[in-house]
């Protein structure tokens, strides 16, 4: 059920994972896309829907809130963005949707080319982090209320599954005894 591009997020006391399980009821590519939460005990555990067209493979927190996010990579390459409003009822909320396509002034999509999203920035609830997987390997940044696509940098051949954003840990360690 937990595959190797599964995401996990520590939140609230629980560890959240994505899942993909073909053995319950089925979306229109046979897989139902869930989150499990459990504590840390291992005692309290649940699932959560996802929404139906989200992959199963990214998600993340931001202030405080967890998010999800899908590129289409059909068409106009549309980037969908939801957040989770309800954690107790598993309420997913479409955020926004934009064009990638659109937002890079491309009318269509190259034959090897297409997106994907890998993060989302830890204090700004705004900013998400996506990957032009080929042939430019780009990192860019999409920021939802300003509708801006930016490129970060050219990830050349460090492509990666995986972006964990960097959050700095500011707690003071305990003095070492003498």
């Amino acid at each position: 059920m937990i595959g190797e591009e599964s995401g996990c997020v520590y939140f609230n006391g629980s560890l959240h994972l994505a899942v993909c399980h073909p053995a319950v009821k089925v979306d229109r590519e046979g897989v139902v896309r869930s989150m499990v939460t459990f504590d840390a005990e291992g005692e309290t555990w649940r699932r959560i829907r996802m929404p139906n067209t989200s992959n199963h493979g990214f998600f993340g927190l931001s202030r405080g809130r967890l998010y999800t996010a899908r590129v289409e990579n059909q068409g106009k390459c549309r980037l969908w963005v939801w957040v989770l409003e309800d954690h107790a009822t598993g309420l997913w909320t479409l955020r926004c949707t934009a064009s990638i396509l659109q937002l890079l002034g491309s009318p269509c999509r190259a034959p090897n080319e297409f997106y994907q999203p890998v993060a989302i920035h830890p204090e700004c609830n705004n900013l998400i982090f996506l990957q032009d997987v080929a042939p430019e390997a780009l990192l860019m940044s999409y920021n939802m209320d300003t509708g801006e696509l930016d490129v970060v940098c050219s990830l050349g051949d460090r492509w990666a599954q995986r972006f964990h954003p960097y959050t700095p840990c500011f707690v003071e360690r305990p003095p070492v005894p003498p």
